[in-house]
């Protein structure tokens, strides 16, 4: 799940499991579905 602060915009995706390369295929099509591109990316576990 992915959350913009500042405009509360959501991206939630499932993915088959939470390896590396599950995680930035997550992390690519969140960046395509809110259109641009973020100054940084922080993973919360």
């Amino acid at each position: 799940m992915a959350i913009l602060e500042a405009s509360q915009l959501t991206y939630v995706e499932a993915t088959m499991s939470q390896r590396k390369e599950d995680f930035i295929a997550a992390c690519e099509n969140t960046l395509h579905f809110i259109g641009g591109r973020n100054a940084a990316i922080v993973r919360i576990t």
